[in-house]
Protein backbone atom coordinates (compact mmCIF):
# COMPACT_ATOMS: atom_id res chain seq x y z
CA UNK A 1 0.00 0.00 0.00
CA UNK A 2 1.37 3.41 -0.91
CA UNK A 3 0.91 6.28 1.50
CA UNK A 4 0.49 9.80 0.20
CA UNK A 5 2.52 11.23 3.06
CA UNK A 6 4.78 9.63 5.65
CA UNK A 7 3.24 9.15 9.07
CA UNK A 8 4.26 7.28 12.16
CA UNK A 9 2.28 4.08 12.63
CA UNK A 10 0.33 5.47 15.60
CA UNK A 11 -0.70 8.58 13.64
CA UNK A 12 -2.42 6.37 11.06
CA UNK A 13 -4.91 5.22 13.70
CA UNK A 14 -7.73 7.11 15.43
CA UNK A 15 -6.84 5.45 18.73
CA UNK A 16 -6.29 7.71 21.74
CA UNK A 17 -2.48 7.99 22.09
CA UNK A 18 -2.83 8.47 25.86
CA UNK A 19 -4.00 4.86 26.18
CA UNK A 20 -1.86 1.78 25.57
CA UNK A 21 -3.99 -0.34 23.22
CA UNK A 22 -2.92 -3.96 23.48
CA UNK A 23 -5.92 -5.64 21.84
CA UNK A 24 -8.08 -3.69 19.44
CA UNK A 25 -8.71 -6.60 17.08
CA UNK A 26 -11.97 -7.55 18.77
CA UNK A 27 -13.42 -4.11 19.32
CA UNK A 28 -12.48 -1.49 16.76
CA UNK A 29 -9.26 0.23 15.99
CA UNK A 30 -9.66 1.51 12.43
CA UNK A 31 -7.09 3.31 10.36
CA UNK A 32 -7.97 6.98 9.84
CA UNK A 33 -8.08 6.34 6.08
CA UNK A 34 -10.62 3.55 6.60
CA UNK A 35 -12.77 5.84 8.75
CA UNK A 36 -12.61 8.55 6.05
CA UNK A 37 -13.71 6.13 3.32
CA UNK A 38 -16.48 4.69 5.53
CA UNK A 39 -17.78 8.21 6.18
CA UNK A 40 -17.76 8.95 2.44
CA UNK A 41 -19.75 5.78 1.75
CA UNK A 42 -22.26 6.58 4.51
CA UNK A 43 -22.62 10.11 3.12
CA UNK A 44 -23.40 8.72 -0.34
CA UNK A 45 -25.93 6.34 1.19
CA UNK A 46 -27.68 9.07 3.17
CA UNK A 47 -27.78 11.45 0.19
CA UNK A 48 -29.57 8.98 -2.11
CA UNK A 49 -30.46 5.73 -0.32
CA UNK A 50 -32.43 4.04 -3.09
CA UNK A 51 -29.90 4.93 -5.78
CA UNK A 52 -27.01 3.72 -3.65
CA UNK A 53 -28.60 0.50 -2.37
CA UNK A 54 -30.35 -0.49 -5.61
CA UNK A 55 -27.96 0.74 -8.28
CA UNK A 56 -24.50 1.24 -6.78
CA UNK A 57 -23.93 -1.00 -3.75
CA UNK A 58 -23.27 -4.28 -5.56
CA UNK A 59 -20.87 -2.62 -8.01
CA UNK A 60 -18.94 -1.18 -5.05
CA UNK A 61 -18.75 -4.61 -3.39
CA UNK A 62 -17.58 -6.16 -6.68
CA UNK A 63 -14.93 -3.44 -7.08
CA UNK A 64 -13.65 -3.97 -3.54
CA UNK A 65 -13.59 -7.74 -4.01
CA UNK A 66 -11.62 -7.36 -7.27
CA UNK A 67 -9.09 -5.10 -5.54
CA UNK A 68 -8.68 -7.58 -2.68
CA UNK A 69 -8.36 -10.47 -5.14
CA UNK A 70 -5.56 -8.67 -6.97
CA UNK A 71 -3.83 -7.99 -3.65
CA UNK A 72 -3.96 -11.62 -2.48
CA UNK A 73 -3.45 -12.95 -6.01
CA UNK A 74 -6.61 -14.96 -6.45
CA UNK A 75 -9.78 -14.87 -8.48
CA UNK A 76 -12.45 -12.49 -7.18
CA UNK A 77 -15.01 -15.28 -7.51
CA UNK A 78 -13.19 -17.16 -4.75
CA UNK A 79 -13.69 -14.36 -2.22
CA UNK A 80 -16.67 -13.28 -0.16
CA UNK A 81 -17.07 -10.55 2.41
CA UNK A 82 -18.64 -11.62 5.70
CA UNK A 83 -19.74 -9.48 8.65
CA UNK A 84 -17.27 -10.99 11.13
CA UNK A 85 -14.49 -13.51 11.55
CA UNK A 86 -16.90 -15.71 13.51
CA UNK A 87 -19.26 -15.82 10.54
CA UNK A 88 -16.39 -16.58 8.17
CA UNK A 89 -15.12 -19.45 10.29
CA UNK A 90 -18.66 -20.84 10.68
CA UNK A 91 -19.14 -20.79 6.91
CA UNK A 92 -15.78 -22.46 6.31
CA UNK A 93 -16.40 -25.18 8.88
CA UNK A 94 -19.94 -25.81 7.67
CA UNK A 95 -18.67 -26.29 4.12
CA UNK A 96 -15.88 -28.69 5.12
CA UNK A 97 -16.53 -32.31 4.23
CA UNK A 98 -15.74 -33.85 7.61
CA UNK A 99 -16.27 -37.48 8.49
CA UNK A 100 -16.36 -39.35 11.78
CA UNK A 101 -12.89 -39.38 13.29
CA UNK A 102 -11.66 -36.29 11.44
CA UNK A 103 -9.94 -33.70 13.60
CA UNK A 104 -9.67 -29.94 13.36
CA UNK A 105 -6.48 -28.35 14.67
CA UNK A 106 -6.81 -24.80 15.96
CA UNK A 107 -4.96 -22.27 18.07
CA UNK A 108 -6.00 -20.84 21.41
CA UNK A 109 -5.48 -17.18 22.24
CA UNK A 110 -7.11 -17.42 25.67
Amino acid sequence: MLLTEPASPIERWALDPAIVHINHGSFGGCLRRVLDVALAVRTRLEAAPMQFLVLEWQAEIDRARAALAAFVRTDAGRLAFVPSSTTGVAIALHSAALAAGDEIVTTSHA
